[in-house]
């Protein structure tokens, strides 16, 4: 409210103090959980990081580990070879171009 000078009561200025003090209170509450949020996503980062550089780890050892025909063997399945042959070795003709009786 204002006064009939037109200048704001003590009323009004405490209510207006409150207000903004709540104001602040609740952004400071949410830059702390943003805080907590952003350091939480931060660590399980680094967590997923660790533990994709150990499984790829212990993938590299496996390999390493191969003798040469189980190393043939992986990489043949790993290009899918034997699938690929299948499909083309499937594809016959299905009669779609014959012309039929001509003439």
């Amino acid at each position: 409210m204002l006064s009939s000078s037109g200048e704001p009561t003590k009323k009004n200025a405490s209510a207006c103090g409150h207000a903004a003090r709540g104001a602040l209170l609740r952004r400071l509450r949410k830059m702390k959980l943003w805080r907590e949020e952003k350091i939480a996503i931060l660590e399980s980062v680094k967590v997923a990081r660790e533990e994709a550089l150990s499984v790829l780890a212990e993938e590299r050892r496996r390999v390493m580990s191969f003798s040469r025909q189980e190393a043939i063997q992986e990489v043949l399945k790993g290009r899918r070879l034997d699938t690929r042959v299948r499909a083309v070795e499937s594809v016959t003709a299905n009669g779609l171009l014959d012309l039929g009786a001509v003439g």
